[in-house]
């Protein structure tokens, strides 16, 4: 008996010291496919030798047999900016993904875990989930510096005394280093992979890039803290929806940030200068103000979060306990609920759940949880509580509010409200459900019955094209954006596409006062400017529309196409795909001429156009041409010369 008692003890020891021996570690991809290899950056606590590691499920079962590690101290920290330039790792061992496995989030059973994403087939999975690998890289520290910290000083400029000190803020992390869960996915992605769905694809936030990776699926879900988004995430995520698919946000402070991906001699990095949002003190090297790093709320990207998700964090949202200042005092009680307010109990999506009308769907958080809200534009309360929404001022057509909660922010909206929404673009498009926390999937929260069944309906039903709206669909709609950039169609003949990159819809004199109307006679009237090219305004009935085409974007003009820019050369769409429009306002100059020339690069003419008088536009066609930037310049015989720079993807 002692002897049994003795062996038990020494191999819980070592099997203790076998997990301690790896201390971090990271991967070569955000993402694999079966069949691809892993590669391991791997830390130990020993110099030499090797052990045995396995490759858990979510459920820590192993699924394959297990890989033989290189045990190594590695240099990593030493390394400059470590933050910036990867830890420098060499490789410890390597991985081929068997077949068979089900796509989800895996893990190597270190004493810190290492994610590994395995990606489904996207050719003919249902379902697309999107992790969120971008805020974990973000809020990850590497000697108090990562991309959502604070300047050197401390914030607010308050000299930092606290030990450790405060995060300072790097515009640039390297995706090659050790990343630490914060825990927004887990409760759900727990769920699901124990669930009966099987047609799935599990990706990370970088995949969202390639359009190729979600055209085929049906419902696309995004989930836990999904703050960090390039701008073709964006459009990508619009296309899908647009396109007739649906959409559900199971995250809160969604979209928040524009980012972009650059490689660094084999270094992965992610790249967010957030312009002078918050007083960060560097500027994005990129001056094209559409694809600066920067929050998406700022007016010149020209790409409103509501216009895609129906909420936003600035101005709507805010925070799920009271706001302090740097003193600790309270500059925005929270007043809310502790969970959701049910105002709309006859939603499908809460069915089976027994949830009342002023019931409250409780948030459950665990001891010292906190959460972030979105919010969506409302007009105030009614005398019952109930939110004066009008989904038209996000950009959509119809919506509906099932449950809200009332977000504390400083700043925020004076009718704040953090609602579970539902929310459609137009009659054809897909619905976007929308729950606008950041905790929704997070266990504390998710482990709830009612959450769980809530989250499986709205799966359930949107995958079987049920009708998930409690109100009939209007017969008359205005679109009126609340500072929106809005992409939108009409409901019968011709397509109204107004673009989601950079065109707003306003009212102007001689146009309907509401900016922009369809009816169910197809009619409509609109002033539509768009601000990456030139101002164009439009009126005329459905049956008398004229397309141009780009980029898988139609809009429609006046037969008599009216320049009305100050500039003498506009372009669009930009960015786009190699075909776009070149739209001159050559106004009095006609003893002058004009020559057009495209350049790549490095200066090398492409191509050279000698223009005729007041010519109003001219088509490039560069699609055989490789992705990049270019330049397009219009010279007179008088020596004065305009530059544009053009964008192809």
């Amino acid at each position: 008996m002692k002897t049994n008692t003795l062996t038990l003890v020494l191999t819980i020891c070592l099997l203790k010291f076998s997990f301690a021996q790896l201390v971090d570690g990271y991967t070569d991809k955000q993402s694999y496919n079966i069949g691809e290899t892993v590669t391991f950056f791997t830390k130990s606590v020993q110099s030499s030798g090797t052990n045995q590691f396995s490759v858990e499920d979510i459920n820590n079962t192993p699924v394959d047999q297990p890989i033989n590690f290189a045990l190594t101290l590695q240099s990593g920290m030493t390394t400059n900016e470590p933050w910036k330039n990867g830890y420098g790792y060499s490789s410890t061992a390597t991985w081929t993904i068997p077949t068979g496995l089900k796509s989800g989030m895996y893990f190597l059973n270190a004493a810190t875990p290492i994610p590994i994403i395995i990606k489904g087939d996207n050719s003919t999975a249902d379902i697309v989930i999107v992790c969120t690998t971008n805020t974990e890289q973000a809020y990850t520290s590497d000697t108090h510096y990562n991309l959502n910290g604070v300047t050197s000083i401390g914030m607010y400029g308050v000299p930092d005394n606290n030990t450790p000190p405060n995060l300072i803020y790097s515009p640039i992390v390297s995706l090659h280093r050790p990343v630490a869960s914060q825990g927004f996915m887990d409760g759900f992605l727990k769920w699901f992979f124990n669930s009966s769905y099987n047609s799935i694809n599990v990706i990370a936030d970088k995949d969202l890039d390639d359009y190729a990776e979600i055209q085929n699926s049906k419902l696309l879900i995004v989930i836990g803290h999904s703050e960090y988004w390039t701008r073709q995430a964006r459009l990508n995520f619009d296309k899908f929806v647009d396109n007739g698919k649906d959409a559900m946000i199971l995250s809160g402070n969604s979209m928040w940030w524009q980012v972009r991906y650059e490689d660094d001699n084999g270094n992965p990095q992610m790249i967010c200068y957030r312009g002078s949002h918050g007083g960060y003190p560097q500027t994005d090297p990129i001056c094209d103000p559409l694809l600066e790093t920067t929050s998406y709320d700022k007016y010149g990207v020209k790409y409103s979060i509501g216009s895609s998700i129906g909420a936003d964090w600035q101005p709507h949202g805010g925070f799920t306990e009271d706001q302090l200042d740097r003193f600790g005092n309270v500059v925005k009680p929270y007043v809310g609920f502790y969970g959701y307010n049910i105002i709309l109990p006859n939603s499908p999506f809460l069915s089976g759940t027994g949830l009342q009308q002023g019931d409250v769907l409780d948030r459950n958080f665990a001891s010292g949880e906190t959460g972030e809200f979105d919010g969506t534009f409302i007009k105030g309360y009614d005398g019952n509580g109930i939110p004066n929404f009008n989904a038209n001022q996000m950009g959509f057509y119809r919506g509906e509010i099932i449950g809200y909660d009332i977000p504390a922010y400083a700043p925020s909206d004076p009718a704040p409200c953090a609602p579970i929404v539902l929310l459609q673009k137009t009659c054809t498009s897909g619905r976007v459900i929308n729950v606008s926390s950041n905790y929704w999937c997070r266990p504390s929260h998710f482990n709830q019955t009612n959450v769980q069944t809530i989250t499986q309906n709205m799966i359930d039903l949107l995958l079987n094209g049920s009708n998930v709206f409690v109100s009939p669909a209007p017969t008359e709609f205005a679109i009126t954006p609340e500072s929106s950039t809005v992409s939108f169609s009409s409901c019968q003949n011709g397509t109204i596409s107004i673009t989601p990159c950079g065109v707003t819809i306003s009212a102007a004199d001689g146009f309907d006062p509401d900016g922009y109307r369809v009816d169910q006679q197809n009619s409509w009237s609109a002033d539509v400017i768009n601000c990456t090219s030139c101002n164009r305004g439009a009126r005329m009935a459905a049956s008398e529309q004229q397309t141009t085409t780009n980029n898988n974007s139609t809009i429609f003009y006046d037969n008599e196409l009216q320049i009305i820019s100050k500039e003498l050369m506009q372009v669009y769409p930009n960015p786009n795909n190699g075909n776009f429009t070149i739209a001159l306002r050559l106004g009095d100059n006609t003893q002058e001429n004009f020559t057009l020339s495209v350049y790549n690069s490095l200066g090398i003419l492409l191509q050279t156009t000698k223009l005729k008088d007041r010519q109003e536009s001219l088509k490039i066609d560069l699609t055989q041409s490789a992705k990049g930037v270019y330049m397009i310049k219009l010279t007179s015989d008088k020596g004065q010369a305009t530059m544009k720079k053009v964008i192809v993807e």
